[in-house]
């Protein structure tokens, strides 16, 4: 969130995952020949270089069923749920199920 509570960015699991674990140069030195190894990135240090931005969120008066349409086809365990540009909540899974 900026200062203005704003909602500027969401950090998933996958998000801290991202660019952690280099690819295992043994696999490019086999029979498949040619194959060149992915460029390597150096990790990002702040939750601002990690996270998704634009944050997918969903408004205060969202359908539920739309709401859980999103995180499936998306595979988040959690939504934002904004007022305007303001973050007023987190819906999870979890309380998705207990509805």
């Amino acid at each position: 969130m900026d200062d203005d509570r704003a909602l500027i960015g969401l950090l998933t699991e996958i998000d801290i995952l991202r660019d952690r674990f280099p690819h295992d140069p043994r696999f490019y030195c086999s029979d498949e020949g040619g194959i060149a190894p992915p460029a390597t990135r150096q990790p990002a240090a702040t939750v601002g270089g990690v996270m998704t931005s634009p944050a997918p969120s969903v408004r205060v008066g969202a359908d539920v069923v739309d709401v859980v349409a999103i995180m499936r086809a998306d595979g988040l365990r959690s939504m934002p749920v904004v007022d305007g540009p303001r973050l007023v909540g987190i819906v999870t899974r979890r309380d998705m199920v207990r509805t």
